[in-house]
């Protein structure tokens, strides 16, 4: 994934635009709570959190959490990790 490779070589902004382009094709054609999404909505959030973008950090870590919750069946451990990368936006 270039969104990671980039977030990794702390290229934060070229990270949100693959993270983003991703989240796109995912949206396009998988359910509309899929795991994959709220991991890449996350990831987002990340990355935003990293270019001290809070607000939009924000808006996407609630947006995978949203997603996170309902996942049938839960998958409570992404929902722990979103709730620590919020908190830690908030930090």
């Amino acid at each position: 994934n270039m969104g990671v490779l980039y977030y990794r070589s702390q290229n934060y902004n070229h990270a949100v635009k693959f993270y983003q382009k991703a989240l796109n094709i995912q949206t396009a054609h998988l359910p509309l709570n899929h795991p994959k999404k709220s991991q890449c909505c996350n990831n987002i959030a990340q990355a935003y959190k990293e270019l001290q973008r809070f607000d939009q950090a924000l808006e996407f870590a609630q947006r995978a959490l949203s997603i996170s919750k309902n996942i049938d069946p839960p998958i409570y451990r992404d929902q722990a990790q979103i709730y620590d990368n919020i908190g830690s936006i908030y930090y």
